[in-house]
């Protein structure tokens, strides 16, 4: 059971709180949850979740997420098969780190496009195994050091799988640009028909992105 205030409760109306009972049901029934949700008399929110292997923090993030927008830049999955070829070809002093990754790939399945930044996809109901392996204290052992900063994350459901993302990160674990840096979006239609975001930035949201555009053509011409 998870319990849930709103801040400034006393400024919260009756239809604020019904539009923020919608978006938790539709995030948790995303990632296959069948869930819940009471409202109190105080106005706070009981939630109670049906799920026999629930990964409680990460239940908790879909429920507090306030839609934040942020830009990461993504290490390409070749690389992530890379270093676990390499783990393979270590001979036969291993290890712990051959345990983990033969764990993790009976949970997962490759990506239906395998140029890309996918790393794999996973069944909603395995997220939790997949990220109690991927943090696990001993699959560090299997990264390198120019690999310490970095976060997983998890894409959008399709067809009840998962891709997951491994993200560049740093010390401070920040994206490279944050939606504080948007000054407008709008949504619009590609050449194909298919719905696009069209976003306009403040200048340094500008050079900021102008900076990490020239950074992935000189990546891809390398």
């Amino acid at each position: 059971m998870f319990v849930y205030e709103f801040e400034n409760v006393s400024k919260i109306t009756s239809v604020q709180v019904s539009e923020s009972v919608d978006i938790i049901k539709k995030r948790l029934h995303n990632f296959g949850l069948d869930a819940q949700i009471n409202q109190n008399r105080d106005k706070s929110l009981s939630i109670n979740i049906k799920a026999n292997d629930l990964d409680y923090e990460r239940v908790s993030a879909l429920i507090l997420n306030q839609g934040k927008l942020e830009f990461w830049e993504l290490y390409n999955a070749d690389k992530f098969y890379a270093l676990v070829n390499d783990i393979e070809s270590m001979g036969e002093e291993k290890t712990k780190s051959d345990s983990i990754v033969d764990l993790l790939f009976s949970r997962v399945m490759p990506p239906s496009y395998q140029d890309g930044a996918v790393i794999f996809q996973a069944k909603v109901e395995d997220t939790a195994k997949v990220n109690a392996l991927l943090n696990n204290k001993d699959s560090k052992y299997i990264l390198p050091s120019a690999y310490s900063n970095f976060k997983y994350l998890w894409g959008i459901p399709d067809n009840g799988y998962l891709p997951l993302y491994t993200a560049k990160s740093n010390r401070n674990n920040r994206p490279a640009l944050t939606g504080e840096c948007i000054i407008s979006a709008s949504q619009e239609y590609g050449p194909t028909g298919r719905s696009v975001i069209s976003i306009t930035m403040n200048e340094y949201g500008g050079l900021r992105w102008e900076k990490i555009q020239v950074k992935l053509i000189q990546i891809i011409h390398a």
